[in-house]
């Protein structure tokens, strides 16, 4: 019995094989790229905005704190409980920085009076934090990056009679807090963010 020869591929249908191969592995390789890119844009999303959300606690919980008691600097000069610097330059000055009652501890007690303070330096908001009201010479305060990717930061400031500063307190006015703190924030994203806390 004739039997006829097993006839394999020719080259052009070899060729065509593999570039339909290289087209699909091309196009599934941007694929898995464009997910992956997508999940990081996500992800980085999320923690922004985590951030973002655990900024303004802090600043809820801060300035719902304030207390009416004036400090005195490492220089002996006696601040204000709330201060407004539109223009904060030295290293330990901040943007806005108030005295604030402690939060409870482990024994359920309050802490005592406690400095804090924040500004916006090279795209970052600080916080920060000194050890005692009144300060000794040449101390400096503890300062912690709270939030990355900040354009800008300003603040805003509401007396009584319902008129707004740029800077707290006001020249011969008699240094009590505000009634109400506003914050404008810029990211470098685009996002423009306006925050309002009463304070009590």
């Amino acid at each position: 019995m004739f039997k006829h020869p097993t006839r394999g591929f020719t080259l052009l249908e070899v060729l065509v094989a593999l570039a339909i191969f290289a087209l699909v592995s091309v196009m599934a390789f941007r694929g898995l790229t464009m997910m992956l890119d997508t999940r990081e844009r996500v992800t980085q999303q999320g923690q922004k905005w985590q951030d973002l959300s655990r900024l303004y606690v802090r600043l809820q919980q801060d300035l719902s704190r304030v207390v009416n008691r004036p400090i005195r600097n490492s220089w002996g000069t006696e601040v204000a409980a709330l201060v407004g610097e539109p223009n904060p330059v030295g290293d330990d000055d901040a943007l806005l920085s108030f005295t604030r009652m402690g939060l409870a501890g482990q024994t359920g007690r309050l802490q005592g009076l406690q400095r804090f303070g924040y500004r916006l330096r090279g795209n970052k908001v600080e916080m920060l934090s000194w050890t005692s009201l009144d300060q000794a010479p040449r101390v400096r305060p503890m300062v912690d990056e709270v939030l990355s990717g900040a354009a800008s930061l300003k603040a805003n400031y509401l007396d009584m009679t319902g008129t707004w500063h740029d800077r707290w307190p006001m020249t011969n006015q008699q240094p009590v807090p505000p009634v109400a703190v506003k914050l404008n924030l810029v990211l470098l994203t685009g996002e423009h963010i306006e925050w309002l806390f009463v304070v009590q």
